[in-house]
């Protein structure tokens, strides 16, 4: 059978064609699909198609707007090639490939290349229209790398603009000598303050490009600036630098840059909403430098439990007082301290952390404040410790219940007093330091059983912020695959722009007892293994594994085997979950626990031995606040 592809109309207008790859291919609005279609009348997984020999069948997922062939609304239908068949607002047909016959006049090279670029800009520009598009800068990046292209540049860049201001370079192509992070300022004020392109072309006098002091040791003869708008100020800049003169054929398409400003400022605009670029416009902080291994908690936490954790967040952050995270291992306690840190007034300063449980018993006291010469066998040089790394900044506690107990009397006379000495040294030396402090142990136990002093547990429990478990948090979990793809894109060099269906519901549903961490772990082996550009069920660990189904994506079949339950004894058992869910938090401590759930100390008493729960607290010697 010829080579087959799909052709989308819309209007009467064919604005896209597919080759089809598979015997099966999904359409619908959502990104995880094959052919992704955009409007309110798409679905987000809208129809599928079969392909069987010459022809192929057409199935209606139960969309809100159906599907038509032949102007009937079908469910199921079996159609032609050269058919065609409606889905909102688009017309599809699908046709065997077009391929020039032998001898037939083709187009020149150059407007073949043109042809190609615009293909490609109208690709991109659909792509950015996407809300589940994982990656906006991947589309500038190739935007770039494909302008690049066409005009044989030697170097270019994409810069930012803030309010009519050049920020720093946020994507670049080309060399990478020294002068790769430059570009010439003046050249892209001139086609910022105009919103127009700006071709500067020089045949060899240089006089044009005279006055523009960056270019003279370059000597470039094109130079190009496309101001990025989304119909207000540009909001960046694509620029680049060539050796080579274009051809008549590029000189009489200036519509063409035209639609490569349009496509650019659609995609920055869609990004700073999303704030997939930047975390903090005013200040220009570049995600493309902060992406690397870290989760940014305020983009990824849209859950009502996760709001209520962002909200004390903020206001600690704002104080400068002691902080305690706690959570299960993997729910990003070291992400939260940092953005503790970056909302801090220490935010210009160090952020350290030291890891209790990772650092040999006997090396943390020299790690925690540093050591003179002759300190000890092996100390040759003076080297500075943590707590004078942090000078000014903050310093993170990580895993703080493994600290040895001998260094939790120092740790805690250095909290009081903030004065330490280096090990072998006389000087004291006065810290201003930050301190937060992060657990996945039960601290209160951990006191109880002596294995960790009370004093300095009320020392570093000033303000505490609990971490809620993934499996309590599945509506972030879709913002977070999101951002992890964004992140390995950067580190794997390879893309990977969505995720299917099939494996979102089974991400879904699993338990994640890793947590974050995990599902980092998911995501990064998904890079090794998927061959494609999206991540699949092949690529899942758990697959055929223990779940969780969560209420949102238990099918029919599912909940006809759950065992149905009279309304009384389903609620005890929901109350029951639920305050062992707060007794944990609290540590077992009763009279905290009857606090936050509003009751009194006796009656919360009674509901545990009605729920069958007191004896869950006997391995825990209760104790009033203090």
């Amino acid at each position: 059978m010829d080579e087959l592809e799909i052709e989308v109309f819309f209007r009467g207008d064919c604005i896209q064609r597919v080759p089809v790859k598979a015997q099966t291919l999904s359409i619908g609005r959502s990104v995880t699909n094959d052919l992704v279609l955009g409007g309110r009348m798409v679905s987000k997984v809208h129809a599928t198609l079969v392909f069987e020999g010459e022809t192929l069948v057409v199935t209606d997922l139960q969309s809100a707007d159906g599907t038509f062939v032949k102007g009937e609304r079908v469910k199921t239908a079996r159609v032609s090639l050269g058919d065609e068949l409606h889905i909102g607002p688009y017309a599809l047909k699908v046709v065997a490939k077009k391929s020039l016959p032998p001898g037939s006049d083709a187009k020149p090279a150059e407007a073949q290349s043109i042809d190609a670029f615009r293909s490609v800009v109208e690709g991109l520009t659909r792509l950015t229209g996407l809300f589940g598009v994982a990656d906006l800068q991947v589309v500038l990046e190739s935007l770039l790398d494909h302008t690049m292209k066409l005009f044989r540049g030697a170097r270019g860049s994409v810069v930012l603009v803030e309010e009519g201001r050049l920020s720093p370079v946020l994507v670049q192509h080309g060399e990478t000598s020294e002068l790769a992070e430059r570009f010439s300022r003046t050249v892209c004020q001139r086609a910022v303050a105009g919103l127009t392109p700006l071709l500067l072309i020089d045949s060899g006098d240089q006089a044009l490009l005279d006055d523009i002091e960056s270019l003279k040791r370059i000597k470039p003869v094109l130079v190009l600036a496309i101001p990025l708008t989304d119909g207000g100020p540009a909001l960046g800049v694509l620029y680049l630098e060539s050796s080579h003169l274009i051809s008549q054929a590029l000189k009489a398409q200036p519509q063409l840059l035209s639609e490569i400003a349009v496509l650019g400022g659609r995609a920055l605009k869609a990004a700073l909403d999303r704030r997939q670029l930047v975390t903090e416009r005013e200040r220009w902080q570049w995600l493309a430098n902060t992406l690397a291994e870290d989760i940014d908690l305020a983009r990824t936490s849209s859950s009502s439990v996760m709001q209520q954790v962002l909200d004390l967040v903020g206001r600690a952050a704002s104080e400068d007082v002691t902080v305690l995270i706690r959570g299960e291992s993997g729910t990003g306690k070291d992400v939260t301290a940092q953005t503790i840190h970056r909302r801090s007034d220490r935010k210009n300063r160090p952020f350290v952390a030291v890891n209790c449980g990772a650092i040999p018993r006997d090396l943390m006291e020299a790690e925690l404040f540093g050591y003179e010469p002759g300190a000890f066998t092996g100390a040759m040089t003076q080297k500075l410790g943590r707590l004078e790394l942090a000078q000014g900044g903050t310093l993170l506690f990580d895993e703080l219940a493994d600290l040895p107990k001998d260094l939790q009397v120092k740790l805690l006379r250095v909290f009081e007093t903030r004065v330490f000495e280096r090990l072998g040294g006389r000087t004291s030396i006065r810290f201003d330091v930050r301190i937060v402090a992060a657990t996945n142990q039960n601290l209160e136990i951990a006191v109880a059983r002596g294995d960790f002093r009370e004093d300095l547990y009320h020392r570093v429990n000033v303000v505490t912020i609990w971490l809620p478990p993934l499996r309590e948090r599945r509506e972030d979990l879709e913002p977070l695959i999101n951002q992890m793809l964004l992140s390995a894109n950067r580190r794997f060099k390879r893309k990977l722009h969505g995720i299917e269906p099939a494996a979102l519901d089974a991400m879904h549903a699993y338990h994640w007892p890793g947590n974050i961490r995990e599902l980092r772990n998911v995501i990064d082996r998904a890079f090794i293994i998927e061959s494609g550009d999206r991540l699949t069920m092949a690529s899942l660990p758990f697959r055929g594994a223990s779940t969780h189904r969560h209420p949102k994506h238990v099918g029919s079949a599912e909940t006809a085997a759950m065992p149905i339950l009279p309304l009384e004894e389903y609620l005890d058992r929901q109350e029951r979950d639920y305050v062992r869910l707060v007794l944990d938090r609290v540590g077992g401590n009763v009279t905290q626990a009857a606090r936050l759930l509003r009751l009194t100390r006796t009656a919360l008493h009674r509901k545990l031995r009605v729920l069958g729960l007191r004896r869950n607290l006997d391995a825990f010697e209760e104790g009033e606040d203090s």
